[in-house]
C-alpha cells in the first residue's frame, strides 16, 4: 500500500521564497501570540504534494481540499472568505488554469505536513506544556491520508480521507451508517452523512489511528462514537464546509 499521512497545523507565512514555497510559523491555539523568530521557521513547499511531487517519496505537505469535480479549492485573501472542505489553504492557487498568485492568496491559514516531516519540526511547532493538536483533540481530528496511483492500492488508487471524531445515529443495513461528523472545535455536530465503512469510495477501512483512538467499524451501533476518516469527494458532493486552521480564527 502507497500512501502518505499528513498532520494538520495552523501557520502564517514568515517569509516567501517563491508565490509555491513559504517559511512560515506554526499557530496551534487560540491564545498564542505568534512567534516570528527565526527559529521557528520551518518550510512548506507547494510543489511538493501528491499531485506535484516529482516521486511518491518526495511527498512532503497535502494537497489543497476538492470540489465535487476533484478539483483543487480555489483559494482567497483571507480564510473567512473560502469555501468548502479545506486541507492546506494557504497559499495563492486560484484556479487549475491560472498561475499561483500570493498576492490572491492566505498568508495565515492551514497546511498539512506529511507525518516524517512533521515530527522533524515539531519542536518548532508545540508549545511548552500543550502540544500539538492542542484544546483536547486527538491527533486523528487533524490528520488526512492521501494514497497514490499506484495499481498495489487497488480501490483506495487516488484517494483522499480527513479523520473526524463521529457518532453513530442510526444503522441502515449492513455496513452503512448515518454519522454526525465534529469538527475540531467544540460545538454542534458539521453535520450528518451516510456513509458505507466497508467502501474505500466513502471511508478507509485502514486508518492511521494512534493508540487509544477507538475507530468507528461496519458493525458500530447507534450511539457509538469514535474516529473515521470520510473520503474527500464525500464532502466535496455533500457540501460540507470546515472550521478553518489556525485555532482561534472560529472565535
Amino acid at each position: 500500500m502507497e500512501r502518505k499521512v499528513f498532520r494538520g497545523v495552523g501557520v502564517v507565512i514568515a517569509g516567501a521564497i517563491t508565490h509555491r514555497k513559504f517559511n512560515v510559523v506554526a499557530k496551534i491555539a487560540a491564545s498564542q501570540v505568534v512567534d516570528l523568530d527565526r527559529a521557528r521557521h520551518f518550510e512548506v513547499d507547494l510543489d511538493r504534494t501528491p499531485s506535484r511531487a516529482a516521486s511518491w517519496a518526495d511527498v512532503m505537505v497535502d494537497d489543497r481540499g476538492i470540489d465535487r469535480d476533484r478539483r483543487p479549492l480555489a483559494g482567497a485573501p483571507c480564510t473567512g472568505l473560502l469555501t468548502g472542505y479545506h486541507v492546506t489553504n494557504i497559499g495563492g492557487h486560484v484556479a487549475a488554469d491560472r498561475p499561483d498568485d500570493l498576492v490572491q492568496g492566505c498568508f495565515v491559514g492551514g497546511v498539512y505536513l506529511e507525518d516524517s516531516y512533521f515530527e522533524a519540526v515539531r519542536s518548532r511547532i508545540d508549545l511548552d506544556g500543550n502540544p500539538w493538536p492542542c484544546g483536547g483533540r486527538r491527533p486523528h481530528q487533524l490528520t488526512t491520508v492521501a494514497y497514490s496511483n499506484h495499481p498495489g492500492n487497488g480501490p483506495r488508487c487516488g484517494m483522499r480521507y480527513a479523520g473526524f471524531d463521529a457518532r453513530v445515529v442510526q444503522r441502515l443495513g449492513g455496513s452503512r451508517l448515518r454519522l454526525a461528523l465534529h469538527g475540531i472545535f467544540d460545538g454542534p455536530p458539521l453535520g450528518e452523512l451516510e456513509l458505507d465503512l466497508a467502501a474505500p469510495a466513502h471511508c478507509d477501512p485502514d486508518p492511521p489511528l494512534a493508540p487509544g483512538e477507538p475507530p468507528l467499524s461496519p458493525g458500530s451501533q447507534a450511539g457509538d462514537s469514535g474516529a473515521v476518516f470520510v473520503e474527500l469527494g464525500q464532502l466535496a458532493i455533500h457540501q460540507f464546509e470546515n472550521p478553518k486552521l489556525p485555532v482561534g480564527l472560529e472565535s
